[in-house]
């Protein structure tokens, strides 16, 4: 079972979100070739599938880092992290079944959400 942050799971919600958002405004876009819907939709849920699992790793490699006192568990995660998403974005691009351009948005879903999510928990 994961046991992730407040902050990992308000991260991992608006990653989701923006994925389901991103998606209706590809449907509207779209409206008229669904095979190119289906494929941005794979496309966005490859990258969003990323982004989540990037959360997941950082959450644990805070966790392991902070608990810790070695820092060399941090940046076998990092460099690990960031293989995993050229992994997915050279799956995006040799698959044909994937938009590259989505699996691309899908990824810096995390970024948006990481400058987002603190400015609406202040609201709160």
């Amino acid at each position: 079972m994961l046991n992730l942050t407040n902050m990992a799971k308000k991260l991992i919600i608006a990653v989701i979100i923006m994925y389901f958002v991103i998606t209706a405004g590809a449907f509207v876009f779209f409206l008229g070739d669904i095979h190119e819907f289906l494929r941005f939709a794979l496309g966005l849920f490859l990258g969003s599938s990323c982004a989540c699992a990037r959360v997941v790793s950082m959450d644990s490699s805070v966790r392991k880092t902070v608990e810790a006192a070695s820092g060399g568990a941090g940046t076998m995660s990092f460099l690990t992290r960031y293989f995993f998403t050229a992994a997915v974005l050279v799956a995006a691009a040799v698959f044909d079944i994937f938009n590259l351009l989505a699996a691309i948005v899908g990824v810096m879903t995390l970024q948006v959400a990481a400058y987002a999510v603190p400015i609406i928990s202040k609201e709160e």
